[in-house]
C-alpha cells in the first residue's frame, strides 16, 4: 500500500457494513446508518489546488434604511423668527365696542 497518497488521489467512500446479527436493545434505530448516498463526490480540485475568493465583510446596517433625502434646505418667503417686527407687520384695528366700554362706563359722572 501506497501511504503517501496525493489530495483526491483516493477513494473516501467506503464499503458498505453488514448488518451483523446481534442482542436487540430497545430505543435501537434499524435505519443504517451509514449510507453513501448522503455524500456524492463531485469532480473538482483536491484541497489546496484552488483559489478562495474572499469578499470584504459587508458592514451591519439598518434594514430601514431610506433612499429619500432628509434635512432638505428650507425655502420659505415667509421671514425667520426674531426678523421682523410684528407691531409694523399688522396695522392697528379700530376698537371695538366691548373695549370701549372697559374704559368708560356706561354712566357717566358729572
Amino acid at each position: 500500500q501506497d501511504i503517501n497518497t496525493a489530495p483526491g488521489q483516493y477513494d473516501i467512500s467506503s464499503p458498505p457494513v453488514s448488518i451483523f446479527a446481534s442482542k436487540q436493545f430497545m430505543f435501537r434505530s434499524v435505519v443504517q446508518r451509514s449510507s453513501n448516498n448522503y455524500f456524492i463526490p463531485k469532480e473538482g480540485p483536491g484541497p489546496g489546488h484552488y483559489e478562495v475568493r474572499r469578499e470584504p465583510p459587508r458592514t451591519v446596517c439598518s434594514c430601514f434604511q431610506s433612499k429619500v433625502p432628509r434635512m432638505l434646505p428650507v425655502r420659505s418667503d415667509t421671514p425667520g423668527p426674531g426678523s421682523y417686527e410684528p407691531t409694523r407687520q399688522f396695522p392697528k384695528q379700530p376698537r371695538t365696542i366691548a373695549s370701549l366700554g372697559q374704559e368708560h362706563s356706561i354712566f357717566f359722572s358729572s
